[in-house]
């Protein structure tokens, strides 16, 4: 359950608010969070890397 809440948007803009996680465990906000973040970083990284390597190749 915590991938599926890493890979929601929403909790970039409202933390903690939007989840699928059960109402009876815990969620670290934060963690999610930054979790959340890191991993919408690391798309649009990989991404942008794709996307320059191939306009290298294409002149």
């Amino acid at each position: 359950m915590i991938l599926s809440d890493m890979l929601f948007l929403p909790n970039i803009m409202s933390p903690g608010l939007l989840s699928f996680v059960n109402a009876h465990q815990p969620v670290n906000v934060y963690g999610l969070y930054f979790l959340t973040l890191t991993t919408c970083l690391l798309v649009t990284a990989v991404l942008i890397r794709f996307w320059y390597l191939k306009k290298a190749q294409n002149g």
